[in-house]
């Protein structure tokens, strides 16, 4: 049967009806169980080792032996050539390096900074990895500003670093994680379609950084003590928010240089000054400045405070001078910073480039050493959830004699009191979404299917599933419950192709059984042909309580070649409480059945599961949409397999029809019939064929049996 359709529109709002009651899932008691993952780099003589096992190392917590669960070898030289069978976004964020660049307007000179951020982004464009993962910081007179969160969005870097945030050069932050920056149509300078900025935008970069700066030309002792304790909470601070964030995390500190009479006093640099002088000849200790010539204790403390912070946040810090970046009438007399740079290298096993013209050449040589990583997991199965920070010890017992090893130096118990500030949390989440990990604390699951628009990018709506029980569990339903939805679609290298964010208050004392088994959200992307990942963090804003789902999609080059989208079920009205996005675009209503209604063809709106619930027995209908296949008889077989990839028996897949709607589009009802299945979750893996062309076209989806 082939039929062709021309059909009214129907509103999206037409499916949101009064929502009945319906049966809630029962969550059981739950077990804190604490995962901590330890990437560990091995070299010998500067160069990665290779070819270890679970055999060769040996962890523990203070002195107690820690089995190690899991092992995994992640090589980036492997990923870089392809031979890996692994994508970029599928990479372990622990087994990720991390780049924080830090520009330091505080104690640097804007010029040199202008300078810096060029080195900056030769080493982004020319020799960072795709699996690694960067992050912009600019620290002045009013604090740290996280201008990006760590991403594996080349783009986004490079425009990072180009403007470092200026107003003039990026639209104010929309994207509430910072994982992306939207240029401004019009930037009053030079804007390639990459990103890239000169001219006058240069000028406006270098115009902002001075205004950050808001250095006076003297400034006391006294206030300069003060700006550098301030300084060093403020990189503390930025330690800490970091410090969650799994991975070896590399900082990237571009300064100056905290004035080193601050830390080592003026003996043998200087004399002291004469009042203190006089005031040493005539026994008048109190009145001899001790910081002057010996440094300022305060000072030396803040840095300590700081290190430590740093080492705690199993961060590096590499410590480059751009002192001699200036030129010209920009040049000032500063006091050298090197001893400070030295000493946030030194103290936190990083290097100390004084010479900037050879960065690239050692970091060149850092990154080779560190492509190889182990990671390995324990599972400590004493931890107190304090907050606390453990030790950790880790021991190469095999591997060449005069290997070195490095490894994370210690983590932080899981603390479910803890309050976090809302960059710390923005960090958090953006690691979630970029590290790919599913899991957590509620149940939810994503759907998303393209379809043809006219005007280039794909139409692709998006449905995110909340589970009721869970989205409620533990709030307080006398104050509103904030659900967040962020959405990222990331390509095959990590870069962010588009994505969607939406917090939505609901109050739960008032809805009573509205919420049904859960909440529906209901969205769109714009995406140009290509694969991607979806990723969909979801969280409970009230209590913290969060889910990853990820799901895999393809959008084809419609009117090039033919696709099948993956399997539709639809599902009865009122089982969800259903919330379309804020602004809905100006399309068709995607998911139509056609049905026969007083004797004529007609599409009725559903709404599809996102994870189809299908009975161990039994018929269920569903829905297929393909597009761009020749006219003719189609043929569909359906089959299942276990999580595990093992076909299952009892499953087969019948074609009710096929209805050729506009562009190419056809809808075709199907029946999937179930013997004897047991509960868990399958996958439903599709064959369509067109006999006549020999064309075959397959697509999959989830479900759950039970």
């Amino acid at each position: 049967m082939h039929k062709k359709l021309s059909l009214p529109l129907i509103a999206l709002l037409l499916l949101v009806a009064a929502v009945a009651p319906a049966q809630r899932r029962e969550f059981g008691e739950t077990t804190q169980v604490v995962v901590v993952e330890v990437p560990v780099y091995v070299t010998h003589r500067g160069e990665p080792v290779r070819g270890l096992t679970r055999d060769d190392f040996e962890v523990s917590i203070g002195r107690k032996a820690q089995p190690i669960v899991d092992f995994e070898v992640v090589d980036l030289a492997l990923l870089q050539a392809g031979v890996s069978d692994r994508p970029v976004t599928a990479v372990p964020a622990a087994a990720r390096r991390h780049f924080l660049f830090l520009f330091d307007l505080l104690f640097s000179d804007v010029t040199a900074v202008s300078r810096a951020r060029e080195a900056a982004l030769d080493f982004v464009r020319h020799q960072m990895q795709p699996s690694d993962l960067a992050a912009v910081v600019v620290n002045a007179a009013r604090g740290a500003n996280l201008v990006l969160s760590f991403t594996s969005d080349r783009r986004q870097v490079e425009m990072a670093l180009e403007t470092l945030g200026a107003p003039q050069l990026v639209e104010q932050q929309r994207d509430p994680l910072s994982l992306t920056l939207i240029p401004p149509r019009e930037t009053g300078g030079e804007a390639t379609p990459s990103g890239r900025t000169g001219g006058q935008a240069a000028d406006a970069v270098e115009e902002y950084l001075r205004e950050l700066a808001g250095l006076e030309e003297q400034v006391q002792r006294r206030q300069l003590e003060t700006r550098v304790v301030g300084t060093s909470r403020s990189l503390a601070d930025i330690a800490s928010l970091i410090g969650n964030i799994e991975g070896r995390k590399y900082v990237v500190y571009l300064s100056e240089g905290i004035p080193g009479d601050l830390l080592t006093g003026t003996r043998g640099l200087t004399q002291e000054s004469a009042e203190s002088t006089v005031a040493r000849e005539r026994g008048e200790i109190w009145n001899v400045d001790s910081d002057a010539g010996f440094g300022s204790g305060r000072v030396q403390n803040s840095m300590q405070d700081m290190l430590e912070a740093f080492r705690r946040a199993d961060a590096v810090i590499h410590a480059i001078d751009i002192g001699g970046l200036k030129a010209g009438a920009d040049m000032r007399p500063r006091a050298s910073g090197t001893e400070s740079l030295l000493m946030m290298a030194k103290d936190t096993g990083g290097q100390l480039y004084e010479n900037f013209n050879d960065f690239g050449l050692a970091m060149d040589r850092m990154q080779r050493s560190t492509s190889v990583t182990y990671l390995l997991t324990i599972r400590p199965d004493d931890l107190k959830l304090d907050g606390k920070y453990h030790r950790l010890r880790v021991r190469l017992v095999g591997g060449p004699a005069g290997a070195e090893l490095f490894h994370r130096q210690g983590f932080h118990a899981p603390n479910p009191g803890e309050v976090r500030s809302a960059v710390a949390q923005q960090l958090d989440m953006g690691q979630e979404i970029m590290g790919g990990e599913v899991g957590g604390d509620l149940y939810a699951s994503v759907l998303a299917a393209p379809f043809p628009r006219q005007g280039g990018a794909a139409y692709v709506p998006v449905l995110v599933e909340i589970d009721g029980g869970s989205l409620a569990a533990g709030a307080d339903r006398s104050k509103p419950v904030p659900v967040e939805i962020y959405a990222y679609a990331l390509t095959g290298t990590g870069e962010v192709a588009g994505y969607f964010t939406r917090t939505l208050g609901l109050d739960l004392e008032k809805m009573g059984n509205q919420l049904g088994s859960g909440l529906k959200y209901f969205a769109h992307l714009d995406l140009p042909p290509g694969r991607y990942q979806l990723r969909v963090l979801v969280r409970n804003g009230q209590t913290g309580a969060s889910r990853l789902a990820t799901t895999s999609l393809e959008v084809p080059s419609f009117g090039a070649e033919a696709a099948l989208a993956t399997p539709l079920f639809p599902e009865p009205q009122g089982k969800w409480l259903i919330i379309p996005e804020a602004e809905r675009p100006d399309v068709d209503y995607p998911f139509m059945q056609v049905q026969e209604v007083q004797g004529a063809l007609q599409q009725v709106p559903y709404v599809p599961a996102a994870e189809p619930v299908v009975a161990a027995s039994g018929a269920t209908a569903l829905e297929l949409v393909a597009y761009g296949l020749p006219a003719g008889e189609l043929r569909a077989e359906g089959h299942a397999v276990t999580a595990e990839g093992q076909p299952v028996p009892g499953v087969s897949l019948e074609l009710g029809g096929r209805y050729t709607a506009a562009a190419g589009l056809d809808r075709l009802p199907a029946t999937l019939r179930t013997q004897g299945l047991r509960p868990g979750l399958y996958t439903l893996v599709v064959t369509l064929t067109h006999p006549e062309s020999g064309q075959v076209q397959t697509s999959s989806i989830g479900f759950r049996v039970g």
